[in-house]
């Protein structure tokens, strides 16, 4: 019997792809961002029409788009360009946090979800030149399920044109609290980016069982590599992807991020 594909979740800038390249060291394929409607035709219908999808929706017209994408049948220089192979499959998707319950309930995967502090995740945004329009968080807030279960009032800032590090804050929350309220943080595994900066080795060991992996020399040099999605200061002396933000967002700019974060009831993931 074929173990399950794993599938790391979570929002972008949040270190996916690092832990699924640490994953993949194990002898497992890549599958890069197969929901990226830019890089791959087939998601772009789902990309257009779905923000939102549980275990009750009746949704067999995209089953098919993701029995592809577990199986690793999306096969293009965009999702295969981590350049590893091997037979079983790991899938790394930041675009599928709303989606990651309707997936559980129909397909056999392995999950596991990364979460990083939303100030080191607004400025890596920021640093690394992300454009996420107004229009996609009104998009996002106009799906009535989505915002009477899930999101916190927001008609204040929805009134007025949003600035970037209030799209990056507003991003980062409805990407996280979505699968935290549907409890799924208790049920699949769950990395802090900044446990997995601190000691990627004892993360990836405690993951191991779970996830169906073996711990090789080849994944034990895999936690000690730069990601191919590293930021671009990553070269420079000292740099600190668990930390650098803070001596480059000012207090105002903090401040922002934290009275979004704390609308939405995710302070504990705020650094004390």
């Amino acid at each position: 019997m074929h173990a399950p594909p794993v599938v790391v979740f979570g929002a972008g800038r949040s270190g996916t792809t690092w832990l699924a390249e640490i994953i993949a060291a194990a002898g497992l394929e890549l599958i890069f961002e197969p929901l990226n409607e830019l890089e791959v035709s087939e998601a772009a219908r789902f990309r257009k029409q779905v923000r939102f999808l549980d275990e009750t929706d009746m949704t067999a017209e995209w089953e098919p788009l993701f029995l592809k994408i577990l199986r690793g049948e999306i096969r293009n220089g965009w999702t295969l360009r981590a350049g590893t192979r091997g037979e079983r499959k790991v899938v790394k998707l930041i675009r599928a946090n709303l989606v990651i319950k309707w997936m559980i309930s129909r397909f056999e995967l392995a999950p596991v979800f990364v979460i990083r502090n939303p100030l080191a995740v607004a400025y890596s945004l920021r640093t690394e030149g992300w454009e996420i329009p107004d229009s996609w968080v009104r998009w996002m807030i106009a799906d009535k399920r989505l915002s009477r279960r899930y999101l916190s009032p927001l008609d204040d800032l929805l009134g007025r044109s949003l600035g970037s590090l209030e799209i990056f804050s507003l991003y980062w929350c409805i990407q996280n609290v979505v699968p935290k309220q549907q409890g799924l943080f208790s049920r699949i595994p769950v990395v802090q980016f900044e446990d997995l900066c601190r000691d990627p080795e004892g993360v990836i060991i405690s993951l191991a069982p779970r996830l169906g992996i073996e711990i090789t020399e080849a994944v034990r040099e895999a936690c000690h590599r730069w990601s191919i999605m590293k930021s671009q200061r990553a070269a420079q002396p000292g740099y600190d992807p668990a930390t650098a933000w803070r001596t480059s967002l000012s207090a105002k700019e903090v401040a922002i991020v934290t009275g979004i974060v704390e609308r939405f009831g995710l302070e504990e993931y705020l650094p004390r």
